[in-house]
């Protein structure tokens, strides 16, 4: 194909100087008026003023203005990096589609001198767009954050227009999806034509990488990321010495108990992490915005360092917990977050489909066990919920559930346990009823290795429960009295166990060797299996108030296992529970601006509100009638806090297994944008503006003379 010659420009910003033309403009009309001064003898006074105000001298100071000012543009356009493209005859100029990752992570917020490091990628990526020819090619950028979106949303040959975007983009306090990134590019890139390239400018942070590789890119077969035949190039800012730049990050750690008494001191933990070089630094903690307490600390890099707090309030209804250092150079980690509430019942949740006012039937005997007063004496506030009403917004403020007899569960609900698992939750089973087999067969191949043991069919012999191994160290507030009390209750309907995990800690034990309640950590939280339960049809269990402080210890350990869920990081779904509060509820982000697209969920007992993604780490609050009902709180990932970066080359190492350049036609190089072949100009501009002056001067000694 026939490619036409063409002139590019390499720094079309600078083309921003032709202001500068108004300079001989302004020098043009300031001496419009002048008059030069003439001694006498009057003749010749009126011989040059004659000739000043005549047709030829006017023609001459408007030469000047314009010599001056083609000077002035050819200077301009010298500092532009002019390049000429030649003609050619083959297809060497065959248009292309280019892709540019923009890493927008937390971590590239991290300033370096006067500039962000986020500052020095976006230049980065600036110059790979400027490397293309406009009207021929075509581009995008992918700017890489929680959830990597184009700029343009499609391929664009309006390169102007992506580069203005791309002025727009900033650095977020989200941790980057570098596959779901590439997976873009690659779907970006499938339909295009010609040539097909990826540019990935990345602040190339070691943890970031090293994660993408082993968890999000391991099940991609080769080829399965960019379309073959892609050519892909690494760009970093730094020089890959894989050095530690010093940095001190906050990561909260949870809460002794997430609900209290007003006046009741609870406990909260918070991590400080130093990395690179050991850091003193002055530790702030505020309820509510009014500060509490300050401590200098010393935090030695390599070793984390954590502190308790014992923090209380006196008003009812949610507060906030904010943590904070004094700024070093990234920011967004210097602060961490949590809440509690004060003056309500620890909710907690019975999995049944039966009905709850059935004294033959087990939930009858868990719910007087969790709640033996039915009143604001008791500690805990039990809601049932049934199979089908399992959903995310059901469960969002339960950290324990306890499971009866329920029908079969499906996919979905099989998935909400696991993201209740995950997050730090706790669920204690109970092999009664219903699809009991079938539902612990599905957890099992949805989680493998959740569960601490597998019961077959039951029998009608009888058991008494003895300690089991792990005894002391998780029922620690079950004293010996209700223990010897346990162990005289008869416990009928024994299931035989066809497997028992090592690694599980079984708590109780039959007398015969059969285990009865073991515990088994999964994801954040437990799953504690127990081999029997309080249904009157399986023996007197549930009839005894031996019974009730069984399931109170459990509930309380398990409510204050570990602190609390694991947090909610910035990027991420957050899910706010409300309580039973159904009226007109509004939601305000952490700078106090209205959150327009937070959704309402109600069911018959629990009102939450979900937003689909967060956007910065604080607390979020939802009021009802302009008061607070509920706070949710959203952290920086600590994973952004470790600035260690990896080398263009190392990354490219680790992207060729997943498709990646994989073959000769598609390299997968590493390093700065090449420039872009062709003559450069900028020489001849800065002749012509030499050859201008020397004009504008051999002119002006002529006219002189």
């Amino acid at each position: 194909m026939i490619t036409l010659a063409a002139i590019s420009l390499l720094g079309p910003a600078m083309l921003g100087g032709l202001a500068l033309l108004a300079l001989p403009v302004i020098a043009h009309l300031l001496h419009r008026n002048a008059r030069t001064p003439v001694v006498f003898p009057s003749v010749r006074l009126l011989r040059v003023s004659a000739a000043s105000q005549s047709s030829l001298f006017r023609l001459r100071r408007r030469l000047l203005l314009l010599i001056r000012s083609l000077a002035i543009a050819a200077l301009v356009f010298a500092f532009s990096e002019p390049l000429w493209s030649g003609a050619t005859g083959e297809s060497g100029g065959e248009a292309g589609s280019t892709v540019v990752i923009l890493d927008a992570s937390a971590s590239t917020s991290r300033r370096d001198g006067p500039t962000s490091l986020f500052e020095r990628l976006r230049g980065e990526a600036s110059r790979a767009i400027e490397a293309l020819t406009g009207g021929r090619d075509r581009a995008e950028i992918i700017l890489a954050d929680a959830a990597p979106h184009g700029l343009a949303g499609t391929l664009t040959p309006n390169l102007s227009m992506l580069g203005e975007l791309l002025g727009e983009a900033a650095a977020t306090d989200a941790r980057a999806d570098l596959a779901a990134a590439i997976r873009l590019a690659g779907q970006t890139l499938g339909e295009a034509e010609g040539g097909r390239h990826v540019v990935i400018v990345t602040d190339a942070q070691a943890s970031s990488w090293r994660d993408l590789a082993e968890r999000s890119l391991a099940s991609d077969a080769a080829g399965d990321l960019l379309p073959p035949g892609t050519t892909v190039r690494i760009v970093t800012p730094n020089d890959g010495d894989g050095s530690a730049v010093a940095n001190v990050g906050l990561e909260s750690r949870g809460l002794s108990q997430s609900r209290a008494a007003p006046g009741q001191a609870l406990a909260a933990r918070v991590r400080l992490n130093a990395f690179g070089a050991d850091a003193t630094v002055t530790l702030r903690v505020a309820v509510d915005g009014k500060p509490t307490e300050v401590r200098p600390l010393t935090v030695v890099a390599g070793r984390p360092r954590e502190e308790v707090f014992l923090l209380t309030a006196n008003e009812p209804g949610p507060h906030a917990i904010a943590w904070t250092i004094d700024h070093d150079a990234l920011t967004s980690d210097d602060a961490a977050y949590a809440s509690f509430e004060v003056g309500s019942r620890q909710p907690i949740g019975i999995l049944s489909d039966e009905d709850p006012t059935d004294p033959t039937r087990a939930t009858y005997f868990l719910l007087r066990a969790l709640a033996p007063y039915g009143d604001q004496r008791d500690r805990f506030a039990p809601r049932v919920v049934r199979v089908a009403e399992l959903t995310a917004a059901a469960v969002a403020d339960l950290r324990t559930i306890f499971v009866g007899d329920i029908t079969r569960l499906d996919d979905g609900q099989v998935g909400v346990l696991r993201s209740h698992l995950e997050r730090g939750g706790a669920v204690v089973w109970f092999c009664g009823g219903g699809a009991l087999q079938e539902n612990l067969t599905r957890l099992e191949t949805a989680m493998t290795g959740l569960l601490p043991f597998l019961p077959g069919l039951s029998s009608e012999r009888e058991g008494r429960l003895i300690a089991g191994a792990a005894r002391r160290s998780m029922l620690a507030t079950f004293d010996d009295a209700s223990f010897v009390g346990l162990g005289q209750i008869r416990v009928g309907r024994l299931r035989q166990c066809t497997a028992i995990r090592d690694d599980a800690m079984h708590v109780l034990a039959f007398d015969e060797g059969t285990p009865a309640l073991s515990l088994r950590r999964y994801g954040e939280g437990a799953f504690a299996l127990a081999n029997f339960s309080a249904a009157p049809k399986s023996g007197d269990l549930g009839r005894h108030g031996a019974f009730v402080a069984l399931v109170q210890s459990l509930a309380t350990e398990l409510e204050l296992a570990d602190g609390a869920f694991r947090p909610t990081y910035v990027g991420e779904a957050l899910l706010i529970a409300c309580g039973g509060d159904g009226g007109a509820l509004a939601v305000r982000d952490p700078s106090g601006a209205p959150i327009a697209d937070a959704v309402i969920l109600q069911d018959r007992t629990q009102t939450s509100v979900a937003l689909q993604r967060t956007r910065r780490a604080g607390a979020y609050e939802v009021t009802s009638s302009g008061r607070a009902v509920a706070i949710g709180v959203v952290n920086v990932d600590p994973r952004e806090s470790d600035p260690k970066a990896m080398d263009a080359e190392a990354i490219a190492a680790m992207l060729r297994p997943h498709g990646a350049g994989d073959s000769a036609d598609a390299p997968l190089a590493a390093g700065a944008m090449p420039i872009r072949e062709g003559t450069p100009l900028w020489w001849v501009a800065i002749v012509v503006a030499l050859g201008l002056v020397g004009i504008e001067l051999a002119l002006l000694a002529a006219w002189r003379r």
